[in-house]
């Protein structure tokens, strides 16, 4: 029971992530969906969003 939720929330990223309306299954699904897919590949797109986050810079300085 408890890798159902993880599982689920694998399945929406990479739906998402991997959506692509020329593909007729995801199409359909993405009209069932009331366009999520569609709209979440555009905030993937736009925000460059990655599934475990993104790697961030402390400092800038440089260390020899």
């Amino acid at each position: 029971m408890w890798i159902t939720t993880p599982f689920i929330a694998g399945v929406t990223w990479f739906s998402a992530f991997f959506y692509n309306y020329h593909i007729k299954l995801a199409s359909r699904l993405n009209d069932l969906l009331s366009n999520r897919l569609y709209l979440s590949k555009q905030g993937f797109d736009k925000y460059n969003i990655l599934m475990f986050g993104q790697k961030k810079l402390k400092n800038m300085a440089m260390v020899a």
